[in-house]
C-alpha cells in the first residue's frame, strides 16, 4: 500500500441519481508494457494482412487470439460473454451485406462496364484515365466493400 489518494469530482446537470462504480484492478508485471505490446500486435497483424503472405482471415483470427492471450497474461482471462460483447455485430452485418452487393455487381459485369465507360469518357488519355479511375474508385469505395 503506497498510501496514495485519488479524488474524483463528478458534475452533472441532471437531477437524476448518478451511480458510479470504481474498481481497482491488480495487473501483472507484464501489464506495464501493454501499449507497446498492443501496438506491435496491431502493426504485425496489419502488415501480414497487407502483404497477403497468409490469408487475411487466418491473420485476423490469429491476431484476435493473440490479443486475448495478452489480455489473459496482463489482467485475467475474460469470460465468454465479455468476449462476445467485444464483437460489433452491426459492423459485421454491414460488411457481409456489402460483400453480397459487390459480388452481385461483379457477377452482372458492372465493374467491366464501369471501366469501359471511364475509358470512353477519358478518350484513351492516360492522365485522364488515371485521375478518373482514382476519383471514381474512391467514391465507389465509400459505398462498396472489397
Amino acid at each position: 500500500d503506497t498510501g496514495e489518494s485519488v479524488y474524483i469530482q463528478v458534475t452533472t446537470v441532471s437531477n437524476e441519481v448518478l451511480g458510479v462504480l470504481l474498481e481497482v484492478v491488480q495487473m501483472g508485471a507484464f501489464a506495464a508494457e501493454r501499449i507497446p505490446v498492443a501496438a506491435t500486435l496491431f502493426v504485425v497483424t496489419f502488415a501480414l494482412i497487407v502483404s497477403e503472405v497468409v490469408h487475411r482471415c487466418y491473420v485476423t483470427f490469429a491476431g484476435s487470439l493473440m490479443a486475448l492471450f495478452f489480455l489473459s497474461i496482463m489482467h485475467e482471462a475474460p469470460h465468454m460473454h465479455v468476449v462476445i460483447g467485444m464483437i460489433d455485430f452491426g459492423t459485421l452485418m454491414l460488411l457481409f451485406s456489402m460483400m453480397i452487393v459487390v459480388h452481385n455487381l461483379a457477377a452482372t459485369g458492372f465493374f467491366e462496364w464501369f471501366a469501359v465507360r471511364v475509358a470512353i469518357i477519358s478518350s484513351g488519355k492516360f492522365v485522364r484515365i488515371f485521375f478518373l479511375l482514382s476519383i471514381l474508385t474512391g467514391v465507389l469505395s465509400a459505398f462498396l466493400d472489397n
